[in-house]
């Protein structure tokens, strides 16, 4: 099979055939699936260019899979072949640890876990490997291309909006940063979906700030102002001029952050997604004589993913997706990828005939 294999440092993936997995080799929890649709993530970039933790490299990359469930496991219960399937990219909890046993995030921490696309081979190929017990059923009303990125972005997104809201009463105030960006468009999105408060787009882009404008966002800010003049209007947005009640940063831009700090309120909480490739840093006054909270998050859990699935369809929310068909066209997204100039979520069409069979049943 066709497969595209990061090693860090490298510009470029490296494009060639592998042997496809056999099914006699798939561990109890296992599923072998087909993949149809991959999406691309900038972790996936992060990987290639050596921004994260040391991990093996020369697998082939992509933790963001749907497929179609070809084998499983001995001790699947939940799927079966030809299950239209959408997965996490983590693999293996170890079950015994503190973060698995004490059920926080369905042990997404356990320091045991492999990750898909990172230490373990990726979406980037036509078949590849998945923990059962981080997959979910695809609705069947839902297309792979718009569930890909609900697997890692969505999921990330969705998980971030429910720390954020926790507690917040009706009205209140969320300004998202980074809104129109691949994780950002699905929050805000979600966020507009989940009603019950009043949504802030912010973005640095024209396109970006438009595409939020038709999204329905209800107040849209230019991250390129003046600093002053951005949290003076920040707090002109808000009933008490106090600033955002909640904040989540899903941009990577290192201003993102500060800019954020500065205009939520006293008592606010501000959620980081966004992973810059420098340290963080914001002005201590923001945090400490305000009594600003803030809090890191990551790729959701199975139970997230799972809800999220429905809400998405429930709610016939748009994903926004731009798609490039087969593997070897990994390079050309990884190009687009890096330029940045593009909205949603970029996604790899690996398998036509699953594309068409979407089409062909109306799926969205």
């Amino acid at each position: 099979m066709v497969a595209a294999e990061w090693k860090v440092n490298k510009q470029a993936y490296v494009i060639h055939r592998i042997p496809v997995p056999s099914p006699h080799d798939l561990a109890p929890y296992d599923l072998l699936i087909k993949i149809a649709v991959a999406s691309f993530c900038h972790t996936d970039m992060m990987l290639l260019d050596g921004d994260m933790e040391p991990t093996p490299s020369g697998f082939s990359g992509g933790h963001e899979p749907t497929g179609t469930v070809v084998a499983i496991g001995s001790a699947v219960k939940d799927f079966r072949p030809g299950d239209r399937v959408s997965s996490l990219g983590w693999y293996g909890l170890c079950g015994k640890c503190d973060e698995c046993e004490s059920g926080i995030a369905d042990g997404i921490y356990c320091r045991e876990k492999g990750f898909l696309g990172g230490s373990l081979p990726g979406a980037f190929c036509e078949y590849m490997r998945v923990d059962s017990r981080q997959s979910a059923i695809i609705p069947d009303v839902m297309s792979f291309q718009t569930a890909a990125p609900l697997t890692c972005a969505g999921a990330t997104a969705f998980g971030a909006l429910k720390k954020a809201v926790e507690g917040l009463k009706q009205g209140g105030t969320v300004a998202l940063f980074g809104a129109a960006g691949g994780v950002g468009h699905l929050g805000l999105l979600i966020a507009l979906a989940m009603g019950g408060f009043k949504v802030i787009a912010v973005e640095a882009r024209d396109s970006g700030l438009e595409f939020c404008r038709k999204a329905g966002a209800h107040a849209t800010m230019d991250a390129r102002v003046p600093f002053d003049r951005f949290t003076s209007e920040a707090q002109e947005l808000t009933a008490l001029k106090l600033g955002f009640d909640r904040c989540i940063v899903f941009s990577d831009h290192d201003s993102a952050l500060p800019l954020a700090m500065a205009s939520t309120r006293p008592h606010g909480l501000v959620v980081q997604v966004g992973q810059p490739s420098k340290d963080l840093h914001f002005y201590f006054k923001h945090l400490v004589l305000r009594d600003v909270r803030l809090i890191g998050t990551m790729l959701g859990n199975r139970s997230e993913l799972r809800e999220l699935l429905q809400f998405v369809s429930d709610k016939r929310i748009p994903v926004a997706v731009t798609p490039s068909h087969g593997v070897e066209t990994l390079n050309e997204v990884l190009s687009v990828a890096r330029g940045g100039d593009f909205l949603g979520k970029l996604v790899v069409v690996v398998d036509a005939e699953a594309e068409e069979d979407d089409k062909y049943h109306g799926r969205k």
